[in-house]
C-alpha cells in the first residue's frame, strides 16, 4: 500500500524525458540520484501494467540515461499512447508521462 511518503520529493533526485515528448518510437529517459542506491526504473501503461523494466539494481550517485525502445517485455512494439515512466528507490518515487507515437 502506498503512503504519502512514497510520493514526497527527494532532494537531488530527478527524472525526465530527454527525447521529444511525444516520442517517435523511442524515448531517452534521464534520472539523477543524490546517492548510490538500488533503483527500479520501469514503464507502465495507464492501467498500471508493467510494459518494460529498464533498470533494476544498484546505481551510483549522479546522472544516468537509458533508452526505452517502445517495446514491451516480450519485444512487441507498443501502440501509440500515453505511458508512465516510474523511478523507485528506497528514498522515494517519481514518475513522468511518455507519449509514444509511431
Amino acid at each position: 500500500q502506498s503512503t504519502a511518503a512514497d510520493y514526497a520529493p527527494v532532494p537531488g533526485m530527478e527524472l525526465g524525458i530527454l527525447s521529444s515528448n511525444p516520442a517517435r518510437g523511442m524515448a531517452t529517459i534521464a534520472f539523477t540520484l543524490p546517492r548510490g542506491e538500488d533503483v527500479n526504473l520501469a514503464v507502465f501503461d495507464l492501467k498500471g501494467r508493467l510494459v518494460s523494466g529498464l533498470v533494476a539494481g544498484a546505481q551510483s550517485a549522479g546522472a544516468h540515461t537509458v533508452q526505452w525502445n517502445g517495446k514491451d517485455l516480450f519485444g512487441h512494439v507498443m501502440p501509440s499512447g500515453v505511458y508512465l515512466c516510474q523511478l523507485r528507490t528506497l528514498s522515494g518515487r517519481m514518475s513522468e508521462h511518455i507519449v509514444l507515437v509511431h
